[in-house]
């Protein structure tokens, strides 16, 4: 830390030394500072299409291993057109990812906003959260919801005309198919308009893989 950074941050004086530093910071208010960064980032937050689009998700802090304690897990908020990092809190030792993202999302403003979670994220509270703070979710279905998996499997999808996206690589390609359909009646989660089916083929040195993806959106079509 030299004197440039000392007079942006309004201090004169020697510069500390590193055992000063380190005692500093070790007694700031974490959950406070990471607010703090998080506000800051969302001021540089672009929208795109006039909408700001967040992913959710489950990070592990790599290299800060605590002896039996493990490694820190963090949620982390990133946007996704640059991977901006717009919010974090820390997984309690004696709960999961599923609370501690509930608890970013209400640090938030979601007025038009579209919140990304995985399959593990999908729940009826979240979703409800989500619609309460004013932003959309597009939550994935996998295999810990067998049921609703398997009735939007059911749904008509060759009957629905599907938006096609190939992206090449210096490895292979990859083609997406997107369709969708206006909610059945017999989805209960809070806010719910659309559901998908995202069909991903990969080619990779000759061999194709194929993959089906379900979610459900509580953006309408015409918004999304």
């Amino acid at each position: 830390m030299g004197g440039p950074v000392l007079g942006v941050l309004g201090l004169g004086g020697r510069v500390p030394s590193e055992p000063t530093v380190r005692r500093l910071v070790s007694t700031l208010d974490a959950a406070a500072l990471l607010a703090l960064f998080g506000a800051r980032a969302q001021v540089r937050w672009t929208a795109a299409g006039g909408r700001r689009v967040v992913a959710i998700d489950g990070k592990t802090v790599r290299g800060a291993k605590n002896g039996p304690k493990g490694a820190p897990r963090l949620v982390v908020a990133t946007t996704h057109d640059s991977g901006l990092v717009v919010g974090q809190v820390q997984v309690g030792a004696k709960t999961n990812e599923t609370p501690a993202a509930r608890d970013l999302l209400a640090l938030f403003d979601l007025e038009g906003v579209v919140v990304t979670l995985d399959a593990m994220h999908t729940q009826t509270e979240t979703a409800w959260l989500i619609t309460a703070l004013g932003g959309d979710y597009v939550l994935t279905v996998k295999g810990n919801q067998p049921g609703l998996r398997d009735d939007l499997a059911a749904l008509p999808w060759r009957d629905v005309p599907g938006l096609a996206l190939t992206e090449r690589g210096h490895v292979g390609t990859v083609t997406r198919t997107v369709k969708a359909l206006v909610k059945p009646a017999w989805i209960e989660f809070p806010g719910c308009s659309q559901v998908l089916r995202i069909r991903r083929a990969t080619t990779v040195r000759g061999k194709r893989t194929v993959e089906i993806v379900y979610l459900i959106c509580s953006a309408t079509m015409e918004d999304a």
